[in-house]
């Protein structure tokens, strides 16, 4: 399965969206996959398994960056998350906050060895805008 990336509407930040992933994906491809960063201070993570199931708290969402002068998706180990160990046995949880530190070029966060007892995972960026304030 290969990641879809999604705007999130009806949000406080135009700038959220929603990415549908395998428990482990492959690299970003696609120009405008992943979060665009431009006014964007920071994001909150909600990761939701699949109906029915739950995380097992294992692995870590990879972290990718783009930058369109350089036209290319480029591993940003520094960035990387990792799945909390009480997330074993949540169908839900809550990652928050991460700031960004230039809002320029994108983001993409991707699955790797992500436990879960099946089906695909759900990872809704939450934005907020710059200063703090929940922009429309």
């Amino acid at each position: 399965m290969a990641a879809t990336w999604d705007p999130l509407y009806g949000v406080p930040h135009l700038g959220s969206v929603r990415s549908v992933q395998a428990s482990t994906e492959a690299a970003p491809a696609a120009a405008d996959d992943g979060l665009d960063m431009a006014q964007v201070d920071a994001f909150n993570l909600y990761l939701k398994a699949a109906g029915g199931q739950t995380f097992t708290g294992v692995g870590l969402l990879l972290a990718y960056l783009y930058e369109a002068i350089r036209g290319t998706w480029v591993r940003c180990p520094g960035s990387d998350v990792g799945i909390p160990d009480g997330a074993n046995g949540l169908a839900e949880f809550a990652i928050s906050p991460l700031l960004i530190r230039s809002m320029r070029g994108r983001l993409a966060l991707i699955c790797n060895g992500v436990g879960v007892t099946g089906g695909s995972i759900t990872i809704d960026f939450i934005c907020t805008g710059p200063g703090g304030v929940l922009a429309q």
